[in-house]
C-alpha cells in the first residue's frame, strides 16, 4: 500500500521529477503497485503527462508491466499519455505489443488507444507481429 503524509510540502513535490526525469507517478506504475498509482492520481492529482527524460509517460512505465488495472486505472481518468510517442517512436500501445503483454493491449485499447498511430516501427501491429516473430 502506497501511503502518502498529507502535507503541503509532499503535495508540492508529487510531480518532481527524479535524475531519470521520472516521478513518483512513473516509479509506481514500473513496480505495478495499483494502490499507490490510485493514490497518487485520486488524493495527490499527480500528472499524467510529464514525459521522463526517454519521453516515457508514466502510461508507457504501466504498459511495460503485466498490469492491466494500472491501465484501467489511469484510464479511467481521462489521463494523457495514452498515445504519446516516446523518443524511440512507440506509444504505450507499441511498447505492449513488443513486450507481447496481451492483457495490457486489451487494456490500452480498451482505455482509448489508437491502434492506428504511426510510430518508429510502422503501427502497433507491426510491433505484435515482431514479437510474435520471435515467439
Amino acid at each position: 500500500m502506497c501511503v502518502l503524509l498529507p502535507s503541503l510540502s509532499l503535495c508540492s513535490q508529487i510531480n518532481s521529477r527524479d535524475a531519470s526525469g521520472q516521478t513518483p507517478l512513473h516509479r509506481a506504475c514500473e513496480r505495478g503497485d495499483t494502490a499507490c498509482v490510485t493514490e497518487l492520481l485520486e488524493e495527490s492529482q499527480a500528472r499524467t503527462d510529464i514525459k521522463d527524460q526517454d519521453g516515457e509517460t508514466p502510461m508507457h512505465c504501466a504498459a511495460k508491466q503485466d498490469t492491466p488495472a494500472i491501465i484501467k486505472v489511469m484510464c479511467s481518468r481521462m489521463c494523457s499519455g495514452v498515445n504519446e510517442l516516446n523518443l524511440h517512436g512507440e506509444t504505450p500501445l507499441h511498447v505492449s505489443c513488443r513486450l507481447g503483454r496481451v492483457e495490457s493491449v486489451k487494456a490500452l485499447l480498451g482505455g482509448g488507444a489508437k491502434c492506428d498511430v504511426i510510430g518508429g516501427v510502422g503501427y502497433p501491429i507491426h510491433s505484435a507481429m515482431k514479437y510474435s516473430e520471435k515467439g
